[in-house]
């Protein structure tokens, strides 16, 4: 005998459940999206998608403007939390600072070599390989 699935409109169609949403629901104002900054990085991470596939054949948007643009547009769409990521972000200082006008809530991954300007004031996310040792094998930097 299969489970039986529900939705979330079901769940929160239960009165109980959906009283007890409507009071929390205003702490749930975060919709994050993601996105690539550029397919150049200052290390060779092993595993890495970018460069063991064709991603990192893909042209890069380095303009600013174009990034704003995308941003007010995903602004308006409802992001209100944006993750930097892909290959290294910090390598784009000036892109990261065009989303950060535009929507000032995220987070950057980076693998950490290259300081991200404190005017940036989103979370970083830094990548950690174990130890130095590892690192070396891994990353091939320290």
């Amino acid at each position: 005998m299969g489970k039986e699935q529900y939705t979330f409109a079901d769940i929160i169609g239960v009165p109980e459940i959906g009283e007890r949403f409507q009071k929390v629901r205003e702490y749930f104002f975060l919709r994050e999206s993601t996105y690539d900054m550029t397919s150049r990085c200052n290390v060779r991470c092993e595993g890495c998608y970018y460069f063991t596939g064709e991603k990192q054949n893909t042209p890069d948007n380095t303009n600013p403007e174009d990034w704003r643009r995308l941003l007010a547009g995903e602004k308006e769409r409802g992001i209100t939390f944006v993750v930097l990521a892909g290959a290294e972000p910090s390598l784009v200082p000036e892109l990261c600072g065009a989303c950060y006008e535009i929507i000032p809530l995220g987070a950057i991954a980076s693998n950490g070599l290259k300081p991200i300007s404190k005017d940036i004031d989103y979370r970083i996310h830094i990548s950690v390989w174990g130890n130095d040792s590892t690192s070396l094998a891994v990353r091939k930097a320290p």
